[in-house]
């Protein structure tokens, strides 16, 4: 039962999902520094990468925060929420809302909108926009007086567990360019009816499973995810005899 549960739920949220596999940390390009002072800044560089990429999540947020255009006097509330996570962090957004003609739910509509950016590292000999930036605003000469200041060496060895927070402080924020090229795809029930099946496959089913409190009794072995594989973490706003109830769960798309 919770696999039904869980399939119709990512079926949902993974709408037109591909092309989100992580990019991996690449050499930096040509033209772009990568020695400072005698110090190989290399790893720096694949940090700034994936550093930009984890910036994602907070813009594709905020983007769905943005009020959505629905007919005047209808009532609307999310019933299923869900962030998207790779090897970076969460790179994209998704909600299903329900949006109804009256409080007592008639006449309603769902829709679904995902946010997310589509612009990465591309390493290409033509850049696109992210990687123009991401050069442009790469400053060795910060980035190594950052290093030397939070732990007196900048040996490569170590620069994988250096907060990206305190190696990029001053450096400018990667969101405005990101936000400038966040997209929204929307899909409202009325216009697809797999969205509307694959909610109806969820409203209904029971969930008849055992609790397991962590750290408490017996702990059931939890699963870890594929290596760079994408994961997904969703809330589901539902009702049980009367009482609201929110879910939480994940899984791996």
């Amino acid at each position: 039962m919770a696999f039904r549960i869980n399939f119709a739920l990512l079926f949902v949220m993974g709408w037109t999902s591909s092309g989100w596999a992580q990019v991996p940390p690449a050499p930096p390009p040509p033209g772009v520094t990568i020695t400072h002072d005698g110090q190989d800044l290399t790893v720096p560089y694949q940090r700034w990468a994936m550093w930009i990429e984890s910036q994602k999540g907070v813009v594709s947020e905020q983007a769905l925060a943005r009020p959505e255009v629905i007919e005047p006097g209808w009532f609307t509330r999310p019933i299923i929420t869900a962030a998207f996570h790779n090897d970076s962090g969460r790179f994209a957004s998704a909600e299903v809302r329900t949006n109804c003609a009256s409080p007592s739910t008639s006449g309603c509509e769902f829709r679904y909108r995902r946010a997310d950016v589509p612009l990465s590292p591309s390493y290409e000999p033509v850049p696109n926009a992210l990687d123009v930036w991401m050069r442009q605003n790469f400053d060795p000469e910060l980035v190594l007086h950052n290093l030397r200041e939070s732990t007196g060496e900048s040996d490569s060895t170590n620069l994988w567990t250096v907060p990206a927070d305190v190696m990029f402080a001053g450096l400018a924020s990667p969101q405005p360019i990101l936000t400038e090229h966040v997209r929204i795809f929307e899909v409202i029930s009325r216009d697809c009816p797999a969205l509307f099946a694959a909610l109806e496959a969820v409203e209904g089913e029971r969930l008849d499973l055992p609790l397991d409190l962590r750290g408490v009794g017996r702990d059931n072995p939890l699963m870890p995810p594929r290596p760079h594989a994408t994961r997904v973490f969703y809330t589901l706003s539902t009702s049980v005899k009367g009482e609201e109830l929110d879910l939480s769960g994940g899984g791996v798309t």
